[in-house]
């Protein structure tokens, strides 16, 4: 009754299309991990939008500890988060909104909402993100294509509109906090936005 996760592939030195493809039934991918970090190797970004890619879905990702030390050592903990959107405080409802997407992973931002609306026409779509976070220097999307970026050159905002390129067919966000710290938001499917 588990869900398994691809677990610190950077760390692990996972190839995707070798690796992971072949396997079923993976849940997700843990996008960070602060004893990798130590290591050189906590962000798996690039492993994620692979896995998405050649698959053709979306996939939700976590941010862990993972710690190895006492936690008075303050080594690796309390570094990474994953934060989960539920309706009551249970573990099936926690583990639902893992499966599901709705959570995002932290070492720090807070990602307090983001609508994606649709505009336009058929012959010219216009896809817009609206996102509320807490403070922040930069807000990233990240595509199966390309990406694109919001910052207001220096200055702190919390909430901000990001253009997406109609042709995309997912997209997910990061945001990153004064202090370089950052959020993955899940990724959302943006083809059901088609139409």
């Amino acid at each position: 009754g588990g869900n398994i996760w691809l677990a610190h592939p950077h760390w692990s030195r996972v190839n995707i299309l070798r690796d992971t493809i072949p396997l079923e039934g993976l849940a997700g991918i843990e996008v960070f991990n602060s004893t990798c970090r130590r290591m050189g190797r906590g962000e798996s970004g690039v492993h994620w939008d692979d896995w998405m890619m050649l698959k053709g879905h979306v996939m939700p990702a976590l941010c862990n500890d993972d710690a190895h030390a006492r936690e008075e050592d303050r080594s690796d903990t309390y570094e990474g988060w994953t934060m989960a959107r539920v309706k009551e405080r249970t573990a099936d409802a926690v583990v639902e909104a893992l499966v599901s997407g709705a959570s995002y992973s932290t070492t720090g931002p807070q990602i307090h909402d983001i609508a994606i609306t649709r505009t336009g026409s058929a012959d010219e779509p216009k896809i817009e993100a609206a996102i509320r976070s807490s403070p922040a220097q930069r807000l990233m999307a990240v595509s199966d294509t390309k990406g694109a970026t919001y910052h207001e050159y220096g200055d702190i905002f919390e909430s901000a509109s990001i253009p997406l390129n109609p042709t995309w067919r997912w997209a997910r966000f990061e945001v990153i906090g004064p202090d370089g710290a950052k959020a993955w938001s899940n990724p959302y499917d943006l083809t059901a936005l088609a139409g």
